[in-house]
């Protein structure tokens, strides 16, 4: 579909390109391989960068794992100097997220630093990325805009007429040393989820139209032959989404440069276009080199190359660049000054979900205890600043962006955590609407990230059927330790980005009585970290994927499946127990099947379990309990600790999880036998409740 599009940029430069580490030879088209009448140049770029300046290396080998801003831009100078070497021009240009979600020290300076940076090592032409987005349009378009030496492209950025409120694309004129040209365009645009990623209010206004199809409309317009609406020989596409997940460019598209999904990405021999993506915070520089025949326009190789941080850090020819190193010199001492005070020490490490082999916060849909404890702190920390109670926290798992280590908490690594400066606000949700909105924590199953978890206060537990359809997952909720009640209204503190329905939680838009009280996410972290005493983990699961097979009634043969029984780090339960009438079966926790990108961690399977004959009179006596607890020092042995007494609706174990736990193969079981209408009534359920609670307190003795 056309949309009105704004003036392209013009810029002129000369170029004949040359090859860098090279990786493989693309040849999208079938052009004689001849020196004459060939233009050559090349492109450099990364994406993501979120404002990490510094160099990081791994502390026990020495590896660069981040190159940071001076070495990434000292490796640009080094690909400037050998192409300049051959007669040639080498462009630089990056696919958003440079600022927003950043590093302490450019977040704590608002990403001037991380701008100042990007003029210097002398980008050419960028895309915003969602994060761009972050503090809303308008600081996008009267601040990072105007204070960027570079256009930033946003082509599918269109206002409430269909009219692009970015630039679009920008056309590079390109000659060799013989005089003979060539037109390279490049097309920016952002992911059509920024509507889900930013607070909504950020992008009031803005529709976010689909990338692909709106480079693809440009690109044809650009090879078109009409020159009164530009013509490009090349087009390249600066393409803030996800590289392997791209299939409908069109064959006016030569290449992308991809992001936002913090993956590495190469597309594969001959591809059309060729793909790749340079994974995150300066960890990787993508580069290509194109060779053009200069009389039909056409391709002749696209070269590509993939440096990684550790490569350009031992690269001789490599020498950080001198200007970028006094900025970012100067950023650190100013952020340093008061990140470096000590806010809180906590005894124990609170971290992130983590995708089988992948690093901390690689896993946004599993329940993790650093999101758990954020949501209480903003529902604790908001009942004191509003003097009433506030029922329930709510935390969204894409906000936590670094774990939380033991031992004293600086401001610095507070603000890491929460790196985004959301304020925190509270106001009123029916229980239908928090049930509602725990169902959308499952998004779409081709998507990158096909579950989105939720954090959750202390006093909240729910359980879910893993086997149901999209929807209906949801089989209960409890909420100190009394069922949710559907009708009734609760009090909710989340940030504002959640009540907006940021991250897809539409749910949560239904608020009422909204009131933002100007607390910020991060002081009220810190808060609740200095005020909060022997703060610990919740060492058991908040919420438990429960399924029954067959019909559980005395002497009858069932399989029951659990998971979501242990976190994916730093997790102390091996073994669930169930009770069944007067017997027990136990069986180990498994949390090495992992299902990527899912809260599925931890599971374990009773097949073929006969049920006993004391099982009689109804579902409510089955029992199940975890043996999660705080780790003992190994070095000072302590005799165990007397058990807890439960508390309903709490799923930590051994003995907190028992009624939740219980309630939660009660429902799994009522929905199995048709009775789901009847148990979500209430009057069964509290009856079930009731059963269970004489059940837990004979079962402890």
């Amino acid at each position: 579909m056309k949309h009105p599009r704004t003036a392209h940029v013009r810029n002129t430069a000369t170029a004949v390109a040359t090859a860098s580490a090279l990786v493989l030879c693309l040849t999208p088209n079938a052009v004689a391989q001849t020196t004459e009448n060939q233009v050559t140049f090349s492109v450099s770029n990364f994406s993501d960068f979120h404002g990490h300046l510094e160099e990081v290396a791994d502390s026990d080998t020495g590896e660069v794992e981040e190159a940071g801003a001076a070495l990434i831009a000292g490796k640009i100078d080094a690909l400037r100097a050998e192409a300049v070497a051959e007669g040639s021009t080498h462009f630089h240009t990056t696919s958003g997220d440079n600022v927003g979600g950043s590093a302490f020290t450019s977040a704590l300076l608002n990403d001037e630093p991380t701008i100042d940076v990007l003029n210097a090592m002398g980008v050419d032409v960028s895309a915003a990325g969602n994060h761009e987005f972050d503090q809303g349009f308008t600081d996008l378009r009267d601040r990072i805009v105007p204070n960027s030496e570079f256009p930033i492209l946003g082509a599918n950025v269109v206002d409430a007429k269909g009219e692009a409120v970015l630039e679009e694309y920008t056309i590079k004129e390109v000659e060799n040393a013989e005089g003979d040209s060539i037109s390279v365009a490049f097309i920016g645009t952002v992911t059509e989820q920024t509507k889900n990623k930013v607070a909504p209010s950020a992008v009031e206004g803005l529709e976010f139209l689909d990338p692909e199809i709106v480079t693809n409309e440009i690109a044809a317009e650009l090879s078109d032959g009409e020159e009164t609406n530009g013509e490009a020989d090349v087009v390249i596409a600066l393409f803030h989404e996800d590289g392997e997940t791209a299939t409908t460019f069109s064959e006016d598209v030569d290449a992308v440069f991809a992001g936002d999904s913090h993956a590495r990405y190469l597309s594969g021999e001959n591809s059309q276009p060729v793909i790749v993506q340079a994974l995150e915070y300066g960890k990787l520089l993508a580069n290509l080199d194109f060779t053009v025949d200069a009389d039909s326009g056409e391709i002749i190789s696209i070269e590509p190359s993939l440096f990684t941080a550790d490569e350009m850090a031992k690269d001789e020819s490599v020498t950080p660049n001198v200007a970028v190193t006094n900025i970012v010199e100067q950023a650190v001492v100013q952020a340093e000054i008061e990140g470096a005070k000590v806010v809180a020490s906590i005894e124990h490490t609170f971290t992130r979900g983590a995708n089988p082999g992948e690093e901390s916060g690689s896993n946004r849909g599993i329940e993790s205890t650093l999101n758990n404890l954020i949501a209480e702190a903003q529902r604790s920390q908001m009942s004191e600043v509003v003097g009433q109670d506030i029922d329930l926290g709510l935390m969204n798992a894409g906000g936590v962006r670094a774990d939380l280590e033991a031992g004293d908490v600086t401001y610095a690594e507070a603000f890491t955590v929460q790196p985004f400066g959301n304020a925190v606000a509270y106001g009123t949700l029916s229980g239908a609407d928090i049930l509602q909105a725990l169902e959308q924590q499952w998004k779409d199953s081709a998507d990158s990230r096909p579950r989105l978890s939720l954090g959750v206060s202390d006093n909240f537990s729910y359980t879910y059927d893993p086997t149901a359809a999209a929807g209906e997952r949801i089989i209960q909720a409890t909420i100190n330790g009394e069922p949710l009640d559907p009708t009734k209204d609760y009090t909710v503190a989340a940030s504002t980005f959640l009540f907006e329905g940021g991250d897809g939680f539409s749910a949560l838009e239904n608020v009422r009585n909204f009131e933002d009280v100007g607390a910020m996410d991060v002081q009220m972290f810190i808060d609740h970290l200095a005020e909060a005493e022997d703060l610990e983990p919740r060492w058991g699961q908040s919420d438990i994927g429960i399924s029954v097979t067959g019909d559980l009634a005395p002497g009858s043969t069932v399989t029951i499946d659990l998971e979501s029984l242990a976190y994916s780090q730093n997790e102390t339960a091996t073994e669930v127990t169930i009770k069944l009438g007067e017997e027990e079966f136990s069986a180990a926790i498994d949390t090495t099947v992992i299902s990527a990108g899912y809260g599925s961690t931890g599971t374990a399977q009773f097949a073929d379990l006969v049920v006993p004959e004391s099982f009689r009179g109804g579902v409510e006596d089955i029992i199940i309990t975890t043996d999660a607890a705080a780790p003992q020092a190994s070095e000072d042995p302590q005799e165990p600790e007397e058990p807890q007494e439960p508390t309903a609706g709490s799923i930590d174990s051994p003995t907190g999880g028992v009624i939740a736990a219980a309630v939660a193969a009660v429902a799994a079981i009522a929905g199995a036998l048709g009775l789901a209408n009847l148990f979500n009534g209430g009057q069964l359920f509290a009856e079930i409740q009731a059963n269970i609670q004489r059940e837990v307190a004979r079962f402890l003795g």
